[in-house]
């Protein structure tokens, strides 16, 4: 029983704890002496250390989360949807990020389905068996079956850290599938500096300006469509917190209260925020 109870704080106590202090502590290191230190200024009245603080209780408290909900992304009711095809509105999208699985999108799918999307899909992917361009082939596909089962209504998409930079690339380099809107959360568009001390191919490939982003921003998109980024002033894993901000002029950038990597997941009021702009992208249409 009282290693029960030892294992259970370690992994609900001491793992989230240790997780948060480390990635703020690069946070930190990170943004005292860069162009981000005035805006954290600024959104904290001069109290920054209050500020950290509070990112530290949301990474500790989406940690938890994501401990309690991973199980849950192994049960096939959670990537598929029955079809809907009298929703008025199209299908859409989720793309998880590293290291994470369908279980992510717990809540986003709660809050999708209330405001009335009712066909939503889940990507699924292994951090450690894919590459990006894995990834990409995988959302192709998902895209192209929607596509004809779901005949004339576009697809929307949304992505959280690696997956928004996936539903990125492919929203903007995709001809033959109408692609609605795209959403971001938290997704290093420039990469991340703590990709290096990531674990397997996918996370190296996410490196600070390295090849994988060279390449994306080589080959700039071939359409524009409605393209949102959701970033948190907080970000305790995107390096330097610039790097969440896209390239594009069709690309509008949308700061959210001041949380944690992980905890953008279950924030409702970000939820809001991308459900208003896949409504208005589809009134717009």
């Amino acid at each position: 029983m009282k290693l029960l109870v030892l294992l259970i704080l370690v992994l609900f106590v001491a793992v989230p704890l240790m997780f948060s202090f480390l990635t703020y502590a690069f946070f930190w290191y990170e943004t005292a002496n860069g162009p981000h230190h005035a805006r954290l200024r600024e959104i904290s009245r001069g109290r920054i250390g209050r500020l950290l603080l509070k990112g530290i209780a949301s990474s500790c408290a989406g940690a938890v989360l994501v401990i309690l909900f991973y199980p849950l992304g192994h049960m096939q009711r959670f990537r598929t949807a029955a079809p809907d095809p009298e929703c008025p509105f199209p299908p859409v999208i989720l793309v998880h990020g590293l290291y994470h699985n369908s279980s992510a999108w717990i809540l986003y799918r709660l809050w999708l389905h209330r405001a009335g999307f009712r066909n939503v899909f889940v990507l699924d992917y292994n951090s450690f068996r894919c590459s990006f361009h894995d990834i990409l082939e995988r959302l192709d596909r998902l895209a192209r079956d929607l596509a004809s089962r779901f005949e004339g209504k576009p697809i929307v998409m949304v992505g959280h850290s690696l997956g928004g930079l996936v539903c990125r690339a492919y929203s903007e380099r995709c001809d033959e599938v109408s692609i609605g809107a795209v959403v971001t959360i938290g997704t290093p568009h420039h990469g991340s500096k703590l990709a290096v001390l990531g674990i397997g191919r996918l996370a190296q490939s996410l490196a600070y300006r390295g090849p994988l982003i060279a390449e994306l921003e080589r080959e700039p998109g071939r359409r524009a469509i409605p393209a949102l980024a959701i970033y948190s002033p907080l970000d305790n894993m995107v390096l330097p917190n610039e790097a969440l901000h896209p390239s594009g002029s069709h690309w509008e950038s949308r700061e959210c209260p001041p949380m944690s990597h992980v905890a953008m997941l279950f924030h409702s009021g970000s939820a809001r925020v991308v459900i208003d702009h896949l409504m208005r992208a589809c009134v717009e249409r």
